[in-house]
């Protein structure tokens, strides 16, 4: 309950900071009269966090306080933008896409989505409706520029492309972290505040750390061992790792095995990847790969964990696969200190079905026939699907995203959005992109909202 100070009118209130997938609690004082942040600190009280804060929470009062910042609609004039009502922009917009798809079918909207939705929980639930109320195939998001080839992997082999197994780091005694900086980024998809505090709680109770990473990052810093890798090449080593796996007999399906088919057609792919032809692609010498091997099938709480790094990059796909299929062959995925599955409060956690609809290549796009992977084309597709001969792109919805910055080929997508009959951003600010558009709806902003 928030607490007040009656003499100043100042507030104490607690939120959850939303600038991460980490949610660490915070203690805020506000001066209700002023409409003033004080002071922004960690919440001693949170269970998860225990008053851990980083930089990024100051983003809060910096965000709130920023006058450059929308905080009304917008529309382009010759003369420049012009402040309107909330009911003529609506109106607007409403008219406008209704005419676009009325006149030229759904897929002549199309709709970009970036990465601040996933962190606000009114945005997740109302995106859908508004999603299926536009109907259109031309869906993009910032998700296909990072994380796809993780989704389709987690759908390919347990089922469901949302659920993704995170390391139990709590419990673990060998922590491997590939394609991440989780002591920066307060990890994404590993569910731990504070992981250098997690690191080095792992070492004390007689573990390790062991990060493999082109660079010297801060968690490589943090880590017990650095293993340095060339970029681009995760796929090989981790094929090589499954190799040895297979060559000296170290496969142990445990408690997986009733759910586990075609392993023998994995051992034949993986055959001629050995640690010693791997070597000079890689960097990695054949002696380190045998060596953290071992070290993994000797340590029954192992946890092997990957993220952006290993999506983004030529073979992002057979790099997670590989990652996730390594502690399947170990009985290390949904197993104490290993990788774990979430169970969300809310339910729906649980694997996928028989029937289940496979979330790829039910639509292509236009120009080139490239299949949609989870609901999504790829952002990279943004300017081309737009100008298509005879099948454009006639009105465009972008929400919390810069595509025009953010994403390739981002030159010729700021060109085709010239083209549009009619643009649209949800957004706070006016940048690359929402300085295309026709109409800017600025939303609130975390401090401005309850705490869910």
């Amino acid at each position: 309950m928030p607490s007040l100070d009656s003499q100043n009118n100042i507030e104490t209130l607690r939120r959850i900071c939303p600038t991460c997938e980490a949610c660490c609690g915070l203690v805020m004082e506000v001066d209700r009269d002023e409409q003033k942040i004080i002071s922004i600190k960690g919440d001693p009280d949170d269970h998860r966090s225990k008053g851990y804060v980083c930089a990024k929470s100051q983003a809060f009062n910096y965000i709130y306080e920023d006058g450059e910042r929308l905080r009304h609609p917008v529309k382009k004039t010759a003369n420049g933008w012009e402040a309107i009502s909330w009911d003529e922009a609506l109106d607007t917009i409403a008219e406008k896409f209704t005419y676009i798809r009325d006149q030229y079918g759904k897929d002549a909207l199309s709709m970009y989505v970036g990465n601040p939705l996933g962190h606000d929980f009114a945005a997740g639930i109302y995106l859908q409706s508004l999603m299926a109320s536009i109907g259109t195939e031309r869906f993009f998001s910032a998700g296909t520029v990072d994380q796809h080839p993780q989704q389709l992997v987690c759908w390919g082999l347990i089922g469901h492309e949302w659920l993704f197994p995170v390391p139990d780091l709590e419990r673990t005694e060998l922590m491997i972290c590939m394609g991440a900086n989780p002591v920066v980024s307060q990890g994404s998809l590993l569910g731990r505040p504070n992981v250098k505090d997690a690191m080095k709680t792992i070492r004390d109770r007689g573990g390790k750390c062991v990060v493999i990473d082109p660079r010297r990052t801060e968690t490589a810093d943090a880590a017990d061992q650095h293993i340095f890798i060339k970029p681009g090449t995760d796929a090989y080593f981790l094929m090589a790792f499954a190799q040895v796996l297979f060559d000296e007999d170290k496969i142990d399906l445990a408690h997986l095995a009733d759910y586990v088919d075609n392993v023998d057609a994995l051992r034949d792919a993986v055959s001629q990847f050995t640690p010693e032809s791997t070597a000079a692609v890689t960097g990695v010498s054949a002696a380190v790969t045998r060596q953290l091997v071992a070290d993994y099938t000797a340590t029954p709480k192992a946890s092997l964990y990957g993220r952006i790094g290993l999506c983004t990059q030529e073979f992002g796909l057979a790099s997670h696969w590989m990652l996730m299929v390594i502690s399947i062959l170990n009985g290390k995925l949904d197993q104490e200190g290993g990788m774990m599955f979430a169970a969300a409060p809310t339910g729906g956690s649980g694997p996928g079905v028989d029937g289940d609809v496979k979330p790829y290549g039910r639509w292509h796009s236009k120009v080139r026939g490239v299949p949609e992977t989870c609901g999504e084309l790829p952002a990279s597709l943004m300017a081309e699907e737009i100008t298509a001969p005879g099948n454009e792109v006639r009105g465009l919805l972008t929400i919390c995203g810069n595509p025009v910055l953010s994403v390739p080929r981002g030159d010729k997508i700021r060109e085709a959005m010239d083209t549009l009959d009619f643009m649209v951003c949800l957004d706070i600010y006016i940048n690359e992109t929402t300085s295309r558009a026709d109409i800017i709806l600025p939303s609130t902003v975390h401090p401005e909202h309850s705490n869910v």
